[in-house]
């Protein structure tokens, strides 16, 4: 797995969140984060997946990890294939404001802005 650790870098910034911070998230010391930053070591495919949840951005935003592909047989099969399809096909920016949209639809109370258009 290849870790694109200037990306991960700029998500992280662009969040506000120190090494401390996003260690603390992820269950991991802060050196480990410095590490992945300098290009010394590179996370696990786990910790590229909950560092993606808690950065906004998708695995491939700094990974080449590919996303999850659907179980065959799951009726929504087709569906998945074309929503993870036309999201590879993003802009970073793009990604950001699909992850809000979808945390805005899972949560009955908020509607989103406007901003998604």
């Amino acid at each position: 797995m290849e870790f694109y650790n200037k990306n991960f870098k700029r998500f992280r910034e662009s969040k506000e969140l120190t090494h401390k911070g996003i260690a603390d998230m992820l269950k991991i010391s802060k050196q480990a984060i410095q590490a992945w930053e300098a290009g010394k070591n590179k996370p696990t495919p786990s910790n590229v997946k909950k560092a993606a949840r808690i950065l906004g951005c998708s695995v491939i935003d700094i990974s080449d990890l590919a996303p999850e592909k659907p179980l065959r047989g799951n009726k929504h099969d087709k569906l998945t294939e074309y929503l993870i399809e036309e999201m590879l096909n993003l802009s970073s920016e793009q990604k950001g404001k699909l992850v809000t949209f979808i945390e805005c639809l899972k949560n009955e109370n908020e509607s989103p802005d406007t901003n998604f258009v």
